[in-house]
């Protein structure tokens, strides 16, 4: 028996069939590994999604409880500033008692400021005599007052570096303060 000879045309089609089924597989392999890999990002972005539905939500409850807060700081704030004038003879005697407790000779005046200046407040100028110690326990009692208060400044001279002269005329401390008012 002797050996068929396969005509040409029938070669060219079967290499051809083979280029082209290499082609396919290859084709069909590399777009199986992209497919696969998307699938692993629709997997992931699923499980984001599903998360985020219940993250909403959380932050909404989130949102809500910081915004409770807030307005229980606000009213805390707002019942911290008179507003009647009760309230102001209430927050001067109360600087009085405060120098009186810590046998100090207090003066206090109020003050104005320029327009550009104002913020609010109902500004004092508070002078006394005394030493650091004094003036750290006024600054500590006066932080326990229930009033929104804001010290604008502190003018502290050292009684060590006044005269005697100095010392019996005037004030070493100073100290602006604003009370914030309605």
């Amino acid at each position: 028996m002797g050996r068929v000879q396969v005509p040409n045309s029938l070669n060219r089609i079967m290499k051809t069939s083979l280029v082209l089924i290499f082609i396919g597989a290859f084709t069909t392999v590399f777009l199986g590994i992209l497919m696969g890999g998307l699938n692993d990002e629709v997997k992931g972005l699923e499980v984001f999604m599903e998360e985020a539905k219940t993250t909403q939500p959380n932050f909404e409850k989130s949102l809500e409880i910081y915004t409770d807060q807030t307005e229980i700081v606000i009213n805390y704030l707002l019942d911290l500033r008179p507003s009647q004038e009760a309230e102001y003879v209430d927050f001067i005697s109360r600087i009085e008692d405060i120098g009186r407790d810590l046998s100090l000779n207090l003066d206090m005046e109020s003050v104005r400021f320029a327009k550009e200046e104002e913020d609010g407040t109902l500004n004092y100028m508070v002078t006394f005599q005394g030493g650091m110690t004094d003036l750290e326990n006024f600054l500590e009692k006066l932080e326990g007052l229930p009033y929104y208060i804001k010290v604008k400044e502190i003018d502290y001279r050292s009684p060590k570096n006044l005269t005697p002269d100095e010392l019996e005329k005037s004030s070493n401390i100073k100290i602006k303060i604003g009370l914030f008012t309605k």
